[in-house]
């Protein structure tokens, strides 16, 4: 851990790895380890400039813990796209907030918005799985067979399903009415982890 310690006085480039494993925090559900994380990106802020300022300032704000309202935190992400169009966690995140947070807080075309925000993200980086299954979810969400057939490739390819697997297999499955895969997602249901299994019972 000192050795660690001494690395990250030392080498500036431990910083761009720290604000990069900023978003990969908030997904593990370990708010400690994602508060250290945002803590060790603070103590290193001078070392980030230009874009990557940019980006802490979006992705973190001015305190650690974060003391943003959501509403401020998605402007921060709207003003930090107009400047770095270029991020794919920006866009990302800013169609997450969007996404889940948007519709509660009167926030205005939430769900058109975060489709913007999210295709934007898979533009840049085809390979940005979360960004398909969020892409993914509002498509189900719509009932919009076409965007699901188009993006159930994708899913199937880097989709990162997480605690949704099996749930978003079977929604698709059933929007696409597809029936051999909603035989193999009932195949499966007896080895599902817990999650998938909370995830089915409320769809």
């Amino acid at each position: 851990m000192k050795a660690a310690s001494a690395a990250l006085r030392e080498d500036s480039t431990f910083a761009l790895a720290a604000l990069a494993a900023v978003p990969a925090s908030w997904r593990r559900g370990d708010r400690g380890s994602a508060d250290a994380i945002a803590a060790r990106v603070f103590r290193m802020r001078a070392r980030l400039h230009g874009a990557d300022s940019i980006v802490l300032h979006a992705l973190l704000g001015d305190t650690v813990p974060d003391s943003r309202s959501i509403l401020g935190t998605i402007a921060d992400l709207e003003q930090a796209v107009s400047v770095v169009p270029d991020r794919v966690e920006l866009w990302f995140e800013l169609g997450d907030r969007q996404l889940h947070f948007g519709v509660l807080q009167d926030y205005p075309d939430a769900l058109p918005r975060a489709k913007r925000s999210l295709e934007r993200a898979l533009a840049l980086d085809s390979s940005y799985g979360i960004a398909v299954d969020h892409l993914l979810l509002l498509a189900l969400h719509e009932r919009d067979s076409v965007a699901a057939a188009r993006l159930a490739p994708l899913f199937r390819r880097t989709g990162s399903r997480g605690d949704a697997e099996g749930a978003f297999d079977w929604v698709l499955a059933e929007l696409l009415n597809d029936t051999a895969a909603m035989r193999e997602v009932r195949a499966r249901i007896p080895s599902m982890p817990a999650a998938s299994l909370f995830w089915l019972s409320g769809l």
